[in-house]
C-alpha cells in the first residue's frame, strides 16, 4: 500500500518519480506509512481498494502541506475525513 501512496503523491504534485524522490524528503512518505498503520489499527478488515480510496484524500492533504511549505503532519481530523469515503460509498 505504501508504494501506492508515494505514487499518488508524485502524481498529485505533477512530478516524475525520479524528480519526486530528489525533491521530497521522508516526511510525506512517513506520513503515508503512519496513515496506513493507524487506519489498519482502526479497521483491520478494510480492503485494499478501500484503503486506496481513503489514501487519495490523505495524499491530497500532504500535497497541500508540501505546496504551502507547511510541516507534513498527520492529524486525526484528516484520518476521519479520509475514512468517510470507504464507509459511505
Amino acid at each position: 500500500m505504501y508504494r501506492w501512496g508515494a505514487e499518488l503523491l508524485s502524481i498529485a504534485l505533477k512530478l516524475s518519480e525520479s524528480v519526486f524522490g530528489e525533491l521530497v524528503d521522508e516526511e510525506p512518505l512517513d506520513s503515508i506509512q503512519a496513515f496506513e498503520r493507524r487506519v489498519r489499527a482502526y479497521d483491520p478488515l478494510l480492503k485494499s481498494r478501500e484503503m486506496l480510496q481513503a489514501e487519495r484524500i490523505h495524499v491530497t492533504y500532504i500535497g497541500l502541506q508540501f505546496i504551502f511549505k507547511q510541516p507534513v503532519e498527520l492529524h486525526d481530523s484528516v484520518i476521519g475525513y479520509s475514512m468517510l469515503y470507504p464507509y459511505t460509498d
